[in-house]
């Protein structure tokens, strides 16, 4: 009876390891398609941050409009777009303030839900927000340093000399905005503020992250090699329809003749001298002089001492520095915050 009792728990025994291998078997199929789920799901994150990538890089390549309003945190959608390959992406830009802004990348891939973003952190100079600036530092004069010569409540509006009234028009509303915060004490340049311990382009006023050095490497690759620094003697830019000039020097920097419109940046002395005439923005790492009826017309920003001699004359003009700043397409070029202060972007 025993032996024909264990010839009968064959088959239960032989059921049950079936059901053992079908779960197993079962199980192991699960684990695969998951596994095939999850392969899918980092190929789909691996791809949508490409497209991140993609919108942010092309977005970048956008430079913002000087001229256009920059609301806090308002979306700008710079780029939009698909590849063939089902990568779906986007650019868009967000203003902190008047000059930093968030530049932000948006990735996703054809059947997929999620998303991948990147982000940079990124600096643009807005000519208003440098005149606000340059009126801040003309508040301080007096305490030693860079000082900022030449700007009164009665010039915000001047028209510099030979220009059309056309030329000024679209920044009379920011002109307009600025009449009040204009103070009313006079601007003259402090004495003993001369700079030691620094050569000669880091002495050079900055245009807020845009330094000496990066200033004058901008006016090379705007004007080449061009003429030596110092014999600037022709006619360029401005009045009517031409395109401010931007020139640099490192060293001294002479104006004999002529008139030059635009930015000059030298990490030495200027002079002004001669029938020579300039209109704009000067930012001077020396000396400031002018002479023999020299006219300067505009804003200077003058690191050490600033001579005017009795027979040349000097107005301030703002409307002279905001063409000047919003006109010259280097300027315009944004700054990543890795290339300006040395920290990786986001």
């Amino acid at each position: 009876m025993v032996e024909k009792g264990n010839k009968g728990m064959a088959l239960p025994l032989l059921l049950l390891l079936l059901v053992a291998l079908s779960a197993f078997g079962h199980s192991a199929l699960l684990l695969s398609r998951r596994e095939l789920q999850a392969t899918w799901a980092f190929r789909h994150i691996v791809r949508a941050g490409e497209a991140a990538e993609i919108g942010l890089a092309m977005a970048w390549k956008i430079p913002p409009d000087s001229t256009t309003a920059r609301t806090p945190w308002a979306e700008q959608i710079l780029v939009d777009g698909r590849t063939g390959d089902g990568l779906i992406y986007k650019g868009l830009r967000r203003w902190l303030d008047g000059e930093f802004f968030l530049l932000e990348g948006v990735g996703k891939t054809q059947g997929w839900v999620g998303k991948r973003t990147a982000g940079w952190i990124g600096w643009s100079l807005s000519p208003g927000a440098r005149l606000r600036a340059f009126l801040s530092a003309a508040g301080e004069v007096g305490t030693g340093g860079e000082a900022l010569v030449g700007l009164g409540p009665q010039t915000l509006h001047r028209l510099p000399e030979a220009w059309p009234p056309s030329a000024c028009e679209e920044f009379n509303p920011l002109l307009d905005s600025l009449q009040s915060g204009v103070g009313q004490r006079p601007m003259v340049l402090p004495e003993g503020g001369e700079v030691t311990g620094r050569g000669p382009d880091q002495s050079i006023p900055s245009l807020g992250l845009l330094t000496g050095p990066m200033l004058l490497s901008m006016a090379t690759e705007e004007n080449g090699l061009g003429a030596p620094p110092n014999s600037y003697a022709d006619t360029r830019g401005c009045p009517g329809e031409d395109r401010p000039v931007f020139m640099g020097a490192s060293g001294d920097m002479f104006l004999r003749k002529g008139r030059l419109c635009g930015l000059l940046v030298t990490g030495g002395d200027l002079w002004i001298t001669g029938d020579a005439s300039f209109q704009g923005l000067a930012l001077v790492g020396g000396d400031l002089t002018l002479e023999n009826r020299a006219n300067f017309e505009g804003l200077a920003g003058v690191r050490n001492r600033f001579f005017h001699r009795d027979d040349a004359s000097f107005h301030g003009s703002a409307c002279a520095v905001l063409r000047a700043l919003s006109q010259i397409p280097s300027l315009q070029k944004p700054v990543l915050l890795k290339t300006a202060i040395g920290i990786d972007p986001l």
